[in-house]
């Protein structure tokens, strides 16, 4: 498999570490997020093994397949107030039966200038979702 690694720095709310990340090329998925001391991090720069860290394991069953997105393009109920229009365009995707029955994951961020944009009068959002599968399924 082929992957990314990152190292950052840590340094907000009074804690000075160093953040490791690695994310799986084919799922995109960063599944594992290790953290420890400035002071481990020179340990293990400097050879030593097993030094002590945190870690998290996240969406391991993703690994190692395909992510696929799509995007959905939806037009917006008449009447809604604006501040609830990100939870409204949220369960109109939820609620759609392709993307309950596919497995499909709905992207939620809706914070892009193009999320929620008018066409002709009409009032549209875009969406994106995702879902992933076997490297052999097309």
């Amino acid at each position: 498999m082929k992957g990314k690694i990152s190292v950052s720095r840590i340094s907000y709310s009074n804690r000075n570490s160093v953040g490791i990340e690695i994310k799986d090329d084919n799922s995109r998925i960063k599944f594992l997020d290790i953290e420890m001391s400035c002071e481990n991090f020179g340990k293990l720069l400097s050879g030593m093994s097993y030094i002590e860290c945190d870690f998290e394991i996240k969406d391991i069953n993703k690994v190692g397949m395909k992510k696929i997105v799509e995007e959905m393009i939806f037009e917006m109920p008449d009447y809604y107030e604006y501040e609830n229009r990100k939870f409204i365009a949220y369960n109109i995707v939820k609620n759609g039966i392709e993307v309950k029955n596919q497995g499909w994951e709905i992207n939620d961020s809706l914070n892009s200038k193009d999320s929620f944009y008018e066409e002709d009068g009409i009032e549209y959002c875009k969406m994106r979702i995702a879902k992933w599968v076997d490297i052999d399924d097309k």
